[in-house]
């Protein structure tokens, strides 16, 4: 475990993102998937089997990190350790279904080719607005007016009081901050499910 400062860190805080071997819980992560062994009649081969890095035994199972041809991929075997031939995806009947079969579609659809399919969770359109949620908080925090935010993200030209108080970018400049401060504190495990309607 390394020490930095006197205090011990479970990952080198050195590591980049994309280097430490971090995960969700399967608790947490609706779209971790959960493999066990087959338990019913050989149906057509053995699941194949891709380069796989132990990540961390817990009380609901083994955590393994399944390397892609970029990135990776993580899952949870709840029983044995995954070298059975056949696994089979485990998808409890919770609120969370439709989410975890997209995540085990997603794993079957990469273990066929060895790529890591897209994570529809993040669109490119929720994406840049996380960033703008997030430079809105950085700004409100160091003293920023919602007008200089509006500025700074969205190139507005400056404006008279009265013009700002009637202006539509004005609304969405709230809600920047708004949705990010509810993100900073703790919102932010909505990040991890799938937007439905």
């Amino acid at each position: 475990m390394p020490s930095v400062g006197g205090y011990d860190f479970a990952i080198d805080p050195k590591k980049s993102g994309n280097e430490a071997a971090v995960v969700w819980t399967a608790a947490t992560d609706p779209t971790m998937v959960l493999l066990a062994p087959t338990r019913v009649a050989n149906t057509g081969g053995s699941t194949p089997e891709p380069a796989a890095e132990f990540i961390a035994d817990a009380p609901e199972g083994r955590y393994v990190r399944y390397r892609a041809v970029v990135g990776y991929l993580n899952a949870l075997h709840v029983l044995g350790d995954g070298t059975c031939g056949i696994i089979s995806a485990v998808m409890p009947l919770d609120r969370h279904l439709l989410d975890r079969a997209d995540a085990s579609i997603r794993f079957w659809r990469f273990l066929q080719s060895g790529q890591r399919p897209r994570d529809p969770r993040l669109t490119p359109l929720r994406r840049r607005n996380l960033g703008q949620m997030l430079r809105a908080v950085d700004g409100r925090l160091a003293g920023a007016t919602y007008q200089a935010i509006a500025t700074t993200l969205f190139g507005l030209p400056e404006l008279r009081a009265i013009e700002w108080k009637s202006h539509p970018m004005r609304d969405t400049v709230m809600r920047r901050v708004r949705e990010g401060f509810r993100l900073v504190n703790g919102g932010y495990r909505s990040l991890l499910l799938h937007h439905r309607t």
